[in-house]
C-alpha cells in the first residue's frame, strides 16, 4: 500500500496492489478527475489485457531501459479506480 497526499490543497493517491499468478490488480483512490498510468510489469511478463472497474480498457505497452510497461489513460468513477492487468500466457 502506497498513500501520499497534500492536506491544504486535499490532494492525495491512496493506492493498494496484489500481484498474483494471472496478473495485477490495484485500487486507487483519489480526487483526480484524470489518471495517467504507467504501471511497471514483473520482468519476463507480458500483459494480454486491462481492465478498470471490471470493463475492457486499451492500453499501449512501453519499455524503458530493460522494463516493461503497460500504459493508459482513465476517468476515477466516485473517486476511485479499480484496475487489473492481465498477463499473456507464457
Amino acid at each position: 500500500r502506497y498513500v501520499t497526499g497534500y492536506e491544504v490543497s486535499n490532494a492525495y493517491v491512496d493506492c493498494r496492489y496484489v500481484r498474483t499468478e494471472k496478473g495485477l490488480r490495484y485500487r486507487l483512490k483519489s480526487p483526480a478527475k484524470h489518471v495517467s498510468a504507467h504501471i511497471l510489469l514483473p520482468k519476463g511478463r507480458e500483459a494480454a489485457a486491462a481492465r478498470v472497474n471490471g470493463c475492457p480498457l486499451s492500453f499501449t505497452r512501453a519499455e524503458v531501459g530493460d522494463s516493461s510497461y503497460v500504459d493508459f489513460d482513465a476517468v476515477p468513477s466516485s473517486g476511485a479506480l479499480d484496475v487489473e492487468v492481465l498477463f499473456a500466457a507464457k
